[in-house]
């Protein structure tokens, strides 16, 4: 799925992590407009706030000139300037990407020799008419698979009546393993729907308390668009009108209104009747295809964009890497010479490891010399399909980017697929989530991390990028973040394409702003405060930056 800021397309957009880190808080907040109860704490303040219109495409921005620890993308095309590029190929893996959008769409990929939509494979690569790339979610007839399961889900009704009421000591080699597997997997979606399900009852109450609130607000300023500036300013004896003030201000320090309830409610609502429940098989009815079997371009169809109302990850994917830096409008990606070629692979719920494994594949055959991939999972049944796939890619000499997910979690003692561990490549490249300021806070809290499994960290907190139909917004997560990464190596091998993958990734990782020494808050699930050097939570203990790897590919 797209990685856990899991999942609503799967990236959550830090969907448990916000459920978690504040709205058990505010429940009671809300019980207290309600039952009565004391006053309550108010959350902690950033520190060093930074104003609205640096951060807005604070990704960019150079760590030793400003405050924000971007990229310095500006700097090096200021050292790069009259030198000429090399069109760079970067294949997106994800939702579907708007295709038409107005700062994307001449930065997409274009199948030269296929005739658009007639119905026939001109260049007899396997895929009919694949104009922009392909749709692994759909059939011939057009229908395209929008929600699934989770991983864990399809693994506990797969092997529910094989397993269930047996014990480890029924099994042994293979059939243990996947035995232990199961019971793994069943626990998991068993804990997560009880989570869910109280999670649902917190959100309700929150609900509740919140349309009181505005009711009250709302009689008392006769306008529903009051602001929250007037409501600071507001100066009451009414108990009543003290009370919902009071829990407003609490719930708007979170940047909590009525439309981002409702998106909650959506989401755990989605969580538990696709992602969790055993009878929703959307797979069967639209493809019914083996998943044992690769099927390579036996199944699928050329709709990249997958209706534009779920193709807002893949989009502001696409835009963090290639939007037009020309165009005068919305967004700059951080390469300029650069296609976007469309895989449509994430649904909203858990990828298929075969259409991952095919997607890699046809990007690797169809020219793209990057591949992002902003999803994970916790389980991979077929997870040899997506190794050799890699494995593939590297003989071919493609970069792959990962995002390195948003559980905030250790991935070097927990799974998160795909990754390259039993492939032994050389060309991937596992990304973590930094923040803008430097400081304790310099990791996004939501982040994965590891020693030995994270390589590189990239700006991931309230990237600013496109959004389907022409719109444009903030999204954050290591999906995000690896985007940053695969932008920043597309406009270095733009201007050095003599440059390896192998190579690529080195001068990547070397180059980056070494931030080990430095004390942050290590990210964890519960939103403890616990200290830890930067160094310990990736492999080089650094930050992307192009401008320094521009002058090490310069030496090199």
């Amino acid at each position: 799925m797209a990685l856990r800021s899991r999942r609503t397309i799967k990236e959550v957009q830090l969907f448990q992590h916000n459920l978690s880190m504040n709205f058990k808080r505010i429940a009671l907040a809300s019980l207290g407009l309600l039952g009565g109860l004391g006053l309550l704490a108010q959350s902690e303040d950033k520190a060093a706030d930074v104003p609205t219109d640096q951060r807005t495409h604070w990704h960019h921005a150079a760590p030793n000139a400003s405050t924000l620890e971007g990229v310095s993308t500006l700097e090096a095309y200021e050292r790069l300037k009259g030198k000429k590029t090399k069109t760079i190929v970067v294949a997106i893996i994800d939702s579907g990407v708007d295709v038409e959008h107005e700062d994307l769409k001449d930065k997409i990929w274009v199948n030269e020799d296929e005739i658009p939509d007639n119905g026939i494979d001109d260049d007899q690569n396997g895929f009919v008419d694949d104009i922009h790339g392909w749709n692994f979610l759909g059939n011939a007839e057009g229908e395209n698979i929008v929600m699934a399961n989770l991983e864990s889900t399809r693994i506990y009704r797969k092997y529910r009546n094989e397993f269930e009421g047996k014990s480890a000591s029924d099994f042994q080699g293979d059939e243990l393993a996947l035995f232990n597997t199961y019971n793994e997997a069943r626990d998991a979606v068993l804990a997560e729907r009880k989570e869910m399900q109280e999670y649902q009852q917190i959100i309700d109450q929150i609900s509740e308390t919140y349309e009181i609130i505005d009711e009250i607000l709302t009689k008392e300023f006769g306008d529903a668009e009051y602001t929250q500036e007037e409501v600071q300013a507001l100066e009451t004896n009414d108990p009543r009108l003290k009370e919902a003030r009071r829990i407003y201000l609490i719930l708007a320090s979170d940047g909590i209104d009525g439309e981002g309830i409702r998106q909650q409610q959506e989401q755990i609502s989605e969580r538990l009747d696709y992602h969790l429940n055993l009878n929703f098989k959307s797979r069967e009815k639209i493809l019914g295809d083996d998943l044992n079997s690769l099927d390579y371009g036996q199944y699928g169809n050329n709709d990249v964009i997958g209706g534009k109302e779920n193709a807002e990850h893949g989009t502001h994917v696409a835009g963090i890497v290639a939007a037009d830096r020309g165009n005068d409008l919305g967004v700059e990606g951080i390469a300029a010479d650069v296609e976007i070629m469309v895989l449509r692979t994430v649904p909203n719920g858990d990828e298929m490891d075969k259409d991952v494994a095919n997607s890699i594949r046809y990007a690797v055959d169809n020219g793209a010399q990057i591949i992002n991939m902003s999803f994970g999972k916790d389980f991979s049944p077929q997870r040899q399909m997506v190794i050799e796939a890699i494995q593939y890619a590297e003989e071919k000499g493609v970069l792959l980017v990962h995002g390195a997910g948003n559980d905030a979690s250790d991935n070097d003692a927990f799974g998160n697929f795909p990754n390259d561990r039993d492939a032994g490549s050389a060309i991937w490249l596992e990304v973590g989530a930094s923040d803008a300021e430097a400081g304790l806070s310099l990791v996004a809290d939501f982040s994965n991390y590891g020693l030995t499994s994270v390589d590189i960290f990239a700006p991931g907190v309230d990237i600013y990028s496109t959004l389907p139909s022409d719109q444009y917004g903030e999204r954050s997560g290591t999906s995000m973040a690896s985007p940053v990464v695969a932008g920043v190596a597309a406009l270095l091998w733009s201007y050095f394409p003599e440059l390896t993958a192998a190579q690529i990734k080195t001068i990547l990782e070397t180059s980056a702003i070494y931030h080990g020494k430095q004390k942050v808050y290590r990210p964890n699930e519960d939103g403890k405060k616990k200290k830890t050097k930067f160094k310990k939570l990736s492999a080089t203990g650094g930050i992307i930056n192009v401008l320094e790897a521009v002058k090490m590919a310069e030496d090199m």
